[in-house]
């Protein structure tokens, strides 16, 4: 199997539009689970469309009603260095949003299938 084209799209206009010409594209947002399956060869993209330049998807921002919004290709590193999410000791609500990125990040890394 030839490698996947890679390729690294700064809008979401773009990723979605290579996704769109390419049925056998995937998307590669954290990665974790595409690359577990391509290396299994569960999978075998023609293409991989990195996420992680799209600026909408990646950081941490507060909403109006004072929750997060995380984006899907966020680092986890990330997670851990913003300030709200950071120290256990914070508001309630930061510490219900740093034990379930927790909560997401193993259940993330488990094996599939």
């Amino acid at each position: 199997m030839p490698q996947p084209t890679y390729h690294a799209p700064e809008t979401l206009d773009q990723a979605v539009s290579l996704l769109a010409a390419n049925p056998a594209a995937r998307a590669l947002a954290g990665g974790t689970d595409l690359i577990v399956q391509m290396r299994s060869h569960r999978v075998e993209p023609s293409a991989i469309v990195d996420l992680k330049h799209i600026a909408a998807f990646t950081g941490v921002r507060q909403t109006a009603d004072g929750g997060f919004a995380i984006g899907a290709a966020t680092a986890c590193t990330a997670l851990k260095a913003h300030a709200d999410l950071a120290e256990p000791a914070g508001s309630p609500m930061a510490q219900r949003a740093a034990a379930g990125n927790r909560d997401a990040a193993f259940h993330e890394s488990l094996p599939t299938g």
